[in-house]
């Protein structure tokens, strides 16, 4: 049920809602609802990396560590993980991932707007494959996007993580160069 004029809103897990949203930046720069930017498409493959607009810096891993930390306040979540008909892999769970919420390509690509192009914000729910991307079936538009998670790493931080020593900034998180 709505009220009028959206003088209060309830939220579910607010925790999730608060931390998450602060993690939506192009650089330094806080975004709103407008969101993050992936650099590169994000696959369903297992063991590779995902690349953003978001520096690497202590004020904005925190950012990231509250997000996660969030999470193990709702387990429940972890359950889509081994539900079959998702395409998630069932070894995926609150003990070894995390997981971000994604959209797949820029809102304005995957928009049923009028006219074409027009550039949607993060949370609008008109979502659908784009069309030079429809027959692929199998990938989901906005999707929970896990990611590995070493607990024992969960209150580091590393100013330069070696990816070849597996040293991930609070149990997920390496650095890029370019």
């Amino acid at each position: 049920m709505y009220l009028s004029q959206y003088q209060m809103v309830a939220t579910k897990r607010p925790e999730l809602y608060e931390t998450g949203r602060l993690i939506n930046r192009i650089g330094n720069t806080y975004q709103g609802i407008v969101g993050s930017q992936t650099l590169s498409r994000v696959s369903s493959t297992y063991n590779i990396s995902m690349k953003t607009h978001i520096e690497y810096t202590p004020e904005m891993l925190k950012f990231f560590k509250d997000f996660i930390d969030a999470q193990k306040l709702y387990p429940e979540i972890f359950d889509i993980y081994s539900d079959e008909r998702t395409p998630y892999n069932s070894g995926d769970n609150i003990n070894n991932s995390r997981w971000i919420h994604m959209n797949r390509y820029n809102n304005a690509s995957m928009s049923l707007a009028d006219p074409p192009g027009a550039d949607y914000q993060l949370g609008w729910g008109g979502y659908i494959n784009p069309t030079w991307n429809a027959a692929n079936t199998k990938q989901l538009s906005s999707l929970l996007v896990p990611i590995f998670h070493d607990p024992k790493q969960a209150e580091t931080y590393y100013a330069e993580p070696d990816e070849k020593l597996f040293e991930y900034t609070y149990g997920c998180f390496g650095r890029t160069s370019d």
